[in-house]
């Protein structure tokens, strides 16, 4: 058994718990008194965390589940490309590049180079 298997394993268990929590929204950050979640519809700064999250256990588990759900998540984030903000780079990194890297996903792909070429004109106007 990996060294990280429990680790991991308890990971998965919060992540089922989470998704019956928020359903298709994403979760920013939870009340630590009642545990419930306060989300966002387009993934905010943090939501990226969350599809990367998915991407990952697909990729450890095998799980078709996983990869659909971080699919989808990740085309969730498109409006995050055009925020006028340096904190596009975390959910389009994580909640795309990841998938691109992990699976040579085409729509993850195209995604996260938008963010990219978006972040890019913001420093360096074309």
């Amino acid at each position: 058994m990996p060294m990280w298997s429990e680790a991991i394993g308890r990971m998965q268990k919060r992540m089922e718990d989470t998704r019956r929590r928020v359903g298709s929204a994403y979760p920013h950050w939870a009340d630590p008194e009642t545990g419930a979640w306060t989300t966002s519809a387009d993934g905010d700064r943090t939501g990226g965390f969350w599809a990367g999250m998915h991407w990952l256990a697909s990729k450890y588990t095998g799980e078709e589940k996983y990869r659909t759900q971080a699919a989808a998540l990740a085309q969730g984030l498109k409006n995050r490309i055009a925020v006028d903000t340096v904190f596009k780079s975390f959910p389009l990194y994580f909640g795309a590049a990841i998938g691109a890297i992990l699976y040579d996903d085409g729509s993850a792909k195209e995604l996260a180079l938008a963010g990219a070429r978006s972040l890019a004109a913001m420093y360096n106007p074309p």
